[in-house]
């Protein structure tokens, strides 16, 4: 399938001052911007929440009403792609030269690289986690609140857990993920609670209510298993740190989230439905700085070097100095990132509503190589796409 390779755009970044050394302001990097699937073969009401996965060369993503696309990284060119009924929107994962990814149409599916399916394991829901494959077995949660393990190989199914409550009341249209350290698989349902579950047989060890609300009490962030403790947040509630052996508390923050924290060091980056990105003291809880996005929703931030990369749900990338929060720069675009951000090698990836993918180094410390498309050759060259907060 051909897709249009629409821009190759100059990005001049304007560099604020860093406790960690930054380099030249205005240094020019080009962003890779193409959309993947044309608006002739997307309806008007679609809207992509896929997250990329980058291996080598190769961006992998799941897009809304079509399936899982391999696409060029230096190019934007298309690869292959792997139709799937209704679509996809998890997240893929590569473990052993194989790729893991769940469909609207209830299946998750084992391909090859080059795209060919090894097996697909049928649950009757939609599949719109990540898988995690953790000593050959292969775990993943469905919108019925349901946690499944599979071998990986095979697709042969060894146990799965069902959220007791199950899905009531008003929920919001996402999965946590699992996480898993030791020998427990973490997972929060739609039913308010969390859950620490034997990851070889799916025993319960400890559950945890995080959020008693009628409406959106969804535990939709995926864990994040640091040292001794885990991160976690329900959509409505609040961000919690819990002792990972036992759930006890250790702080909260009332701001409820939809996105994994990011850790750096002692710093959680946290992006809260409230629309606000938060860096935190993850031993304290204490805030250190907070930054408004103005277009909605942010995604969950990317670290590289001495930035935080977020994408607004309505439009937008932006840069923010990861000491102080401030915002250094800003890639105005058409469409929002509803999905998750991806770093990689230095680049960071994110896929807009419209299946828009972009590619952009948030440090200018190199240029890319410009690929030659449709006769289109080098960048061009000074857009006005790159507006410098006021």
């Amino acid at each position: 399938m051909k897709k249009t390779l629409f821009l190759l755009l100059t990005l001049h970044l304007f560099i604020g001052c860093a406790s960690i050394p930054a380099p030249p302001p205005h240094y020019p990097t080009e962003v890779l911007m193409t959309q993947v699937v044309s608006r002739n073969d997307i309806t008007f009401n679609h809207t992509d929440t896929g997250t990329p996965t980058v291996v080598g060369d190769t961006v992998f993503i799941g897009i809304q009403e079509k399936g899982l696309y391999a696409v060029d990284k230096n190019s934007g060119d298309v690869i292959w792609e792997f139709g799937v009924k209704n679509g996809v929107e998890s997240r893929p994962t590569i473990y052993d030269g194989l790729i893991y990814f769940g469909g609207n149409d209830g299946y998750i599916y084992c391909v090859t690289m080059s795209g060919s399916k090894v097996w697909d394991y049928y649950v009757g829901a939609q599949i719109w986690s990540h898988p995690i494959v953790h000593t050959g077995i292969v775990y993943f949660s469905s919108a019925d609140d349901q946690l499944y393990a599979l071998d990986a190989k095979s697709g042969k199914y060894i146990w799965h857990f069902r959220s007791p409550l199950g899905r009531k009341g008003l929920v919001i249209r996402w999965l946590a993920s699992p996480e898993i350290s030791d020998h427990i698989v973490y997972i929060g349902f739609s039913d308010g609670y969390f859950y620490a579950l034997n990851r070889h047989d799916g025993g319960l060890i400890w559950q945890k209510q995080l959020s008693d609300k009628f409406r959106f009490k969804d535990i939709d962030a995926t864990a994040v298993v640091d040292g001794s403790n885990l991160y976690v947040s329900s959509y409505d509630g609040k961000l919690y740190s819990l002792d990972k052996n036992s759930g006890a508390t250790n702080w909260f923050l009332e701001f409820g989230g939809l996105h994994p924290v990011t850790i750096v060091d002692d710093t959680l980056y946290y992006a809260a439905v409230s629309g606000e990105v938060f860096a935190i003291d993850k031993r304290s809880g204490k805030s250190r700085w907070v930054y408004k996005v103005p277009t909605g929703l942010p995604t969950s931030p990317v670290t590289v070097g001495y930035t935080v990369t977020v994408g607004g749900g309505e439009s937008n990338l932006y840069g923010l100095d990861r000491e102080s929060g401030e915002e250094i720069w800003r890639l105005e675009t058409d469409n929002g990132f509803a999905g998750g951000l991806a770093g990689y090698d230095g680049i960071v990836y994110g896929f807009t509503t419209k299946s828009f993918l972009y590619g952009v180094d948030p440090l200018e410390l190199r240029p890319r190589m410009v690929p030659k498309h449709g006769g289109i050759v080098g960048a061009v060259r000074d857009l006005p796409m790159i507006r410098p907060p006021k």
